[in-house]
């Protein structure tokens, strides 16, 4: 599959590598068009705020929301 628009092949190619997609999920993301669903909601305010959280014990994680 080919992405046309260079912004959305750059964020496809961060994304594969830092979640270690399958070249079956990216092409999956690819065709549902999953970059633009996601910008979509990130303009719309309606993406999840990141943890402020900076440890990686799963406990303290729980006890912070």
């Amino acid at each position: 599959m080919q992405v046309a628009d260079p912004k959305a092949r750059e964020w496809y190619v961060k994304e594969a590598s830092e979640q270690m997609w399958s070249v079956r999920t990216l092409n999956r993301s690819i065709g549902t068009q999953y970059y633009g669903r996601h910008m979509a909601c990130v303009r719309e305010g309606l993406a999840l705020p990141a943890p402020d959280i900076e440890s990686n014990d799963p406990l303290e994680y729980i006890k912070a929301r």
